[in-house]
């Protein structure tokens, strides 16, 4: 073949480094540090290795998310904020237990020293929920003419913790008709089948898809976070909930650099949410101008 492949290519003197990160390949790709378009302008090859892999148990998935317009991290940070929010059997707390300094979700101690403040760590128990992360993943129920297949977001964790963090993320989870919000959770278990019929199993993949099919966007832009959430009441998130016809609002990777925000809404009524939400942003975001 000789040297008839430059023909074809650039031909780059070969500068090989070698540097360890802990950064997250989405971090990479649309982070703020411009990393991986600094690479692709340098002409750089970016090799991923992973260490310390272990096997993976997939104990569910998220029911009424959408793994397009929710982002990875607010998705979990949803699902650890409901784990928080978990009422803890004495049972519950005795498998959680670990002795151990590192950092957890949501840990605290019952044993105090005689004038009332908590003992040291190293004299502790301490309660640290198991680490789980979410993948996008496609997943199906049934054979043939009846299987029905949906996208959404599946839980995973290490083996060894599948089944407490499956009965925790249970307990978590909120029933119909209460809607998805920053803190309630939809955890369909893997397993159901066990525990129902084919027609539960199959309903959960079905509302998954009619929520995905029937989900609309409206952009807004030139909102900040402390526009959007600002108080209880007064933030614009607050009022916007208001209509019916809004699911919810989720940031985007513009929301810090262009402020931008996507309302979620019922495709049916989006022309008269667009139109409203047109109203609101006048009234409430454009100061009137003096005559």
């Amino acid at each position: 073949m000789g040297t008839s492949y430059t023909e074809n290519f650039d031909v780059i003197v070969d500068n090989h480094h070698e540097i360890l990160s802990k950064i997250k390949l989405t971090a990479l790709k649309f982070g703020d540090h411009n990393i991986m378009s600094t690479l692709q302008s340098l002409n750089t090859w970016l090799n991923l290795n992973r260490f310390f892999t272990h096997r993976e148990a997939s104990i569910g998935f998220i029911k009424y998310v959408s793994t397009d317009l929710t982002l990875h991290h607010i998705a979990k940070k949803r699902v650890a904020t409901a784990l928080m929010k978990v009422e803890l059997s004495p049972e519950d707390i005795f498998k959680l237990q670990e002795t151990t300094d590192k950092t957890a979700i949501h840990n605290h101690s019952n044993k105090r020293k005689p004038d009332g403040q908590p003992k040291e760590a190293e004299h502790s128990k301490i309660i640290t929920f198991p680490a789980f992360d979410l993948s996008t993943k496609r997943i199906g129920f049934g054979n043939g003419t009846n299987r029905v297949i949906t996208v959404a977001y599946e839980v995973k964790c290490h083996p060894t913790h599948s089944t407490i963090l499956k009965s925790l993320l249970i307990k978590a989870s909120v029933l119909d008709p209460l809607p998805p919000s920053d803190t309630n959770i939809h955890f369909i278990p893997r397993g159901l089948i066990q525990s129902t019929d084919a027609t539960t199993v199959k309903n959960q993949f079905t509302q998954q898809n009619r929520f995905l099919a029937q989900t609309g966007i409206i952009p807004i832009f030139n909102i900040t976070d402390e526009s959007m959430n600002g108080g209880t009441n007064n933030g614009i998130k607050t009022r916007l909930l208001a209509i019916s016809s809004v699911i919810g609002i989720e940031p985007t990777y513009l929301t810090e650099t262009s402020e931008k925000w996507l309302v979620l809404v019922k495709k049916s009524a989006k022309g008269s949410s667009k139109k409203s939400n047109r109203h609101r942003h006048q009234r409430h975001i454009i100061p009137r101008l003096p005559d």
